[in-house]
């Protein structure tokens, strides 16, 4: 178990590298290109497509062979992520990283915005508890795992086709907004398979929360973007991703003692969309990014 969460913490660590440089790199391209909320929205939809990659390679591993073939997974899943890495690399020939270098000045702190920082952080630990328990919720449930791989893809085609369906809002004029309504949909989302029992409301979460979820990380980018010249829109975006992860890693602690105590998977459900909801409201109460005193 030990080793286990060693491994977790360090794809965590990498993960954040990849949110913050990426987000940055894709922050420089949406200032130099005409349609930002879509070059913002299509880097963070990319991870739609591993999560259907992931759900077709390793449910039907554990669904058929059993759960015992775990390390199996991992594996399966180390080299999806070598193959997308290799991928990666080709953009390099493009020298893409020239537009996102910044002076040494570090700016003022992230904490003049310290609203939609907390709002995010309730994003975060609200969402990973959707994800964390939605997929046992519905292993459990008659469909068994096949339906739940079909839940998880269906939330990945939700991802990728979230561009064309948020780039207006995410490249509009008040990005402060756009993450409230984004955050506040998602909530729906994660509250609709128990507000509207049946397929209906199933794929409906699925489509709301996919589209919604990685649509409000770039949100967040576009909020970094609108700052004023003063603030390191890099420092701003470490900022973002450490309020995200410090709400990923208390979400499945916090929710983890709310299924125990009741006994239920859909108990810690209906509470994580009780807390993204709280996110949106603080988010709403931001101040705009470009207002946001920068001296």
């Amino acid at each position: 178990m030990a080793a286990l969460a060693a491994l977790r913490l360090l794809a965590g660590a990498s993960g954040g590298v990849v949110f913050v440089c990426g987000g940055l790199l894709a922050v420089g391209l949406s200032l130099r290109a005409g349609s930002g909320g879509l070059v913002l929205g299509t880097f963070y939809a990319g991870t739609g497509l591993g999560m259907i990659l992931s759900a077709l390679a390793v449910a039907p591993l554990l669904g058929i062979a059993g759960a015992t073939h775990w390390p199996q997974g991992w594996m399966i899943l180390a080299g999806l992520s070598a193959l997308c890495a290799a991928l990666a690399l080709l953009p390099l020939r493009d020298g893409l990283g020239a537009s996102v270098r910044q002076a040494g000045s570090r700016g003022p702190t992230p904490l003049r915005f310290w609203r939609i920082l907390a709002g995010y952080l309730l994003f975060g630990l609200g969402s990973i508890g959707y994800m964390t328990f939605i997929y046992g919720h519905l292993a459990e449930s008659a469909g068994g795992w096949r339906q739940a791989m079909l839940f998880w893809c269906a939330l990945g085609l939700a991802a990728v086709a979230a561009p064309s369906i948020w780039r207006r809002l995410i490249g509009g004029a008040s990005p402060e907004r756009s993450f409230a309504l984004l955050v506040a949909t998602n909530a729906l989302g994660s509250v609709l398979p128990f507000l509207m029992p049946g397929a209906l409301g199933l794929w409906l979460s699925a489509f709301l929360f996919g589209s919604t979820f990685f649509s409000t990380v770039a949100a967040t980018s576009a909020f970094a973007s609108a700052l004023p010249q003063a603030f390191d829109r890099g420092r701003a975006i470490r900022a973002f991703t450490i309020a995200f992860a410090l709400g990923q890693f208390g979400g499945p602690v916090v929710l983890g003692w709310t299924a125990d105590l009741t006994g239920r998977l859909d108990a810690p459900l209906m509470f994580a969309s009780l807390v993204v909801l709280a996110g949106a409201v603080l988010g709403v109460l931001e101040r705009r990014p470009d207002a946001i005193d920068g001296a």
